[in-house]
């Protein structure tokens, strides 16, 4: 009834592995606490990885700011040139009606002076010693 013994039947291997004082390395030896100096070492590598993170921060940093500036500008000059396309269409719009009321009033101008010198010229050709007793009121009633 007994069957054959098997011997890493009842064996708990995380016991036999907690067991061991060390764990030996690849090629078989004990693996050794760091000392002070590589502990100082390994300190050391790591605070320069970290300052150069910190450059390296930095300098993103301003590139961000630098472009940030950029869009900034590139804002304001959008902004800008649609100001000025606005105020220059208003202005074009403002001079080209004084030009066209000038135009008019030059117009009008010329007429009330060409009506002045013909009413001149009217009133210079009256020649009152010409006039009679007979046509004295058809001269006075003259247009």
């Amino acid at each position: 009834m007994a069957s054959d013994y098997d011997a890493t039947e009842f064996i708990d291997g995380d016991f036999e592995a907690h067991k061991r004082p060390s764990v030996p390395s690849a090629a078989g030896q004990v693996q050794r606490a760091p000392t002070r100096e590589e502990i100082g070492s390994r300190v050391a590598e790591t605070q320069q990885q970290l300052a150069d993170i910190l450059r390296e921060k930095e300098e993103l940093e301003r590139k961000r700011a630098g472009l940030e500036e950029t869009r900034r500008r590139q804002t304001e000059v959008q902004t800008g040139r649609h100001e000025m396309v606005h105020n220059l269409t208003r202005g074009l719009g403002l001079l080209e009606e004084a030009e066209f009321n000038a135009r008019r009033d030059v117009e009008q101008m010329a007429k009330t002076l060409r009506d002045l010198r013909e009413a001149l010229s009217k009133v210079e050709t009256i020649q009152e010693e010409a006039w009679t007793a007979d046509n004295l009121e058809l001269e006075l009633t003259r247009p």
